[in-house]
């Protein structure tokens, strides 16, 4: 069901560490998995860059990233950081603290659902921006898609601006569309307690040509922008020149979350720095590409690889014009990743699994993101450091009341990381939840039955998820899959992801067959999912075979605690199981 308001309690339960944060800049890469940060790799040179020669086939395809090199020398670099498989989903986490059942976004709000004005994120839910401080300026730039939207911009915009960055720029005041179409804005970032807003609010991705939505205050405009006129229209180019100017003239304490939009697909070759003009500060750099000729060996020629490489050092050059403006002994500078990278660019070496092991699923490709922190409260002594915690993206929420000193309590869904800036650090959760689901074709939660549906809930011993999609394609018994954490942390993608034969180290559909410690954290891990996340679409959705470890009867009992579980401990077919094994 959808969700009705989930509230805030008003009141401090803050921790009694005093900190420093005055302005917070959130980064937000789109499609960004690990195995394209050089941070993340085992091996790395003293500047810390991947070193290629300590192992060229595993870190062929990963990116120069100098820019997050330096912030992650400078901060903290957490190494079991999740977030949802999709987009959507994560942001709408990201700025309300809330788990995907809570929030009720299970996929991403598309095209299509600007029909349904209904769709996208519940606008009775308090949002990270609603609840900071009334004295703080709080801006987004860049990607919305979080709302329902009516296509500005598009159909004969091209013909309104007619190529003239001064013609018709305001199409909302343009009589070809009616005044209720420029109230809809009222439900785009302003509605959701942003103060300022400049970017793209569509979902889908073209890089050239597009719609940018501005909203500052009161005002409210709608411009075309076309690569053709010049560079400078690129989109994550605009996002960086306008989270730049919001920087330099905003003198009272701010948060900004910055979206750009690569490297998520379509897959190009980006423009060259100096698109930016007077930001650079070597205007001599015409491409993104540091090492030529690198992708073109180590790919194959495999055009589609070397352009998400370029994308990435695309991003990472946009990212370090911002930290050229920022000053570290007073904001503090976060850069995480919606979800983990697509298949098609998704770097083999990393990933020991196959297409889903990547963005959209639950296995360690599409939800293990890259997440640094950098500022005043990172502790000198930490810096440069990693952090083996887990953390959610979700926990971003918590973290920002945390740092800065803001008098309300997050929801309980989200876990503040705060503690884990200092020198010794402190506080942090026990597992991690992401999911996702798609009901009747649409993002919002709107109950079974659904089109997909997926969960993974980790903790420091094992991971349990289950991805329908894997069972369609793969799985021949059993609904869940059952992996060791332990030796997550020898991989940058972890070992906890499906081997190559897709068969996973342990499945619970093997019932008593299952080793006991396996056993045990199965039961421990089922157990958390149902009693602190009920309404996971799989529990709605899926009648499961007794023997597999579950609740079949919902009376709280699993497996052979049950007695009304008539299944035999070998595993085969009985009255009471209403799925017997394949």
């Amino acid at each position: 069901m959808a969700p009705t308001g989930l509230g805030l309690v008003l009141l401090w339960c803050g921790s009694a560490q005093a900190f420093e944060t005055r302005n917070v800049l959130v980064i937000v890469a789109d499609d960004l998995g690990v195995d394209k940060v050089e941070a993340y790799c085992d091996d790395r040179t003293t500047d810390g860059a991947c070193d290629h020669a300590a192992d060229p086939t595993r870190y062929a395809m990963v990116p120069p990233t100098p820019r997050l090199n330096a912030l992650a020398a400078q901060g903290i670099r957490f190494d079991n950081a999740y977030a949802e498989p999709l987009c959507t989903p994560s942001r709408a986490s990201l700025l309300t603290g809330l788990t995907v059942p809570e929030h009720g976004l299970g996929a991403v709000v598309d095209p299509d659902d600007m029909e349904e004005p209904d769709l996208g994120l519940d606008p009775s839910i308090p949002t990270l921006p609603e609840v900071l401080p009334a004295g703080m300026v709080k801006g987004l730039v860049g990607k919305w898609h979080l709302s329902a939207y009516h296509d500005f911009g598009l159909p004969g915009a091209a013909d309104l601006v007619d190529g003239d960055r001064d013609g018709v720029t305001d199409l909302c005041a343009n009589e070809g569309y009616a005044a209720a179409d420029c109230e809809a804005f009222d439900a785009r970032p302003a509605a959701y307690g942003f103060d300022f807003y400049d970017g793209r609010l569509r979902g889908d991705f073209t890089y050239d040509v597009w719609a940018r939505s501005v909203m500052d205050g009161a005002a409210r405009s709608v411009v075309w922008m076309d690569t053709a006129r010049g560079n400078e229209d690129y989109v994550d180019t605009v996002a960086a020149q306008s989270a730049l100017d919001f920087v330099q003239r905003t003198t009272e304490p701010w948060l900004l979350v910055v979206a750009f939009q690569s490297p998520h697909w379509p897959w190009h070759h980006p423009p060259a720095p100096d698109a930016l003009p007077g930001v650079f500060a070597d205007p001599t750099t015409t491409a993104y590409s540091s090492t030529p000729g690198r992708y073109a060996t180590t790919c194959g020629g495999n055009r589609v690889q070397r352009a998400a490489g370029e994308m990435v050092q695309s991003l990472d050059h946009h990212v370090g014009v911002l930290l050229d403006a920022i000053d570290l002994s007073t904001t503090t500078v976060v850069f995480v990743s919606d979800n983990g990278s697509p298949a098609a660019v998704l770097d083999p070496a990393y990933s020991g699994s196959g297409p889903l092991n990547s963005k959209g699923h639950v296995y360690e490709g599409g939800v293990r993101v890259p997440l640094i922190v950098a500022g005043p409260d990172v502790d000198p002594a930490r810096a440069g450091s990693a952090d083996a915690s887990l953390v959610h993206i979700r926990d971003l929420f918590a973290t920002v009341l945390d740092l800065t000193d803001t008098a309300t309590t997050p929801p309980a869904s989200s876990v503040s990381f705060a503690g884990r800036l200092a020198a010794t650090p402190t506080g942090g959760r026990d597992h991690v939840y992401s999911s996702r689901h798609t009901s009747a074709g649409h993002a919002n939660n709107s109950g079974a039955p659904y089109d997909r549906c997926a969960f993974q809930v980790r903790n420091d011993h094992a991971k349990l998820l289950a991805d329908d999609l894997g069972l369609q394609l793969f799985r021949t018994s059993g609904d869940f899959e059952l992996y060791d954490s332990a030796v997550s942390n020898t991989n940058p993608m972890g070992d906890i992801c499906w081997a190559t034969t897709h068969a996973p180290p342990y499945l619970p559909g093997q019932g008593s067959s299952l080793a006991p410690q396996a056993q045990s954290q199965y039961r421990a891990l089922r157990d958390l999912v149902l009693t602190e996340y009920p309404d996971t679409c799989w529990l709605e959705e899926h009648e499961m075979n007794c023997c597999d470890g579950d609740d079949n009867d919902n009376d709280g009992l699993l497996d052979g605690d049950d007695p009304d579980c008539a299944c035999d401990p070998d595993n085969v077919t009985s009255a009471a199981c209403t799925t017997p094994p394949q």
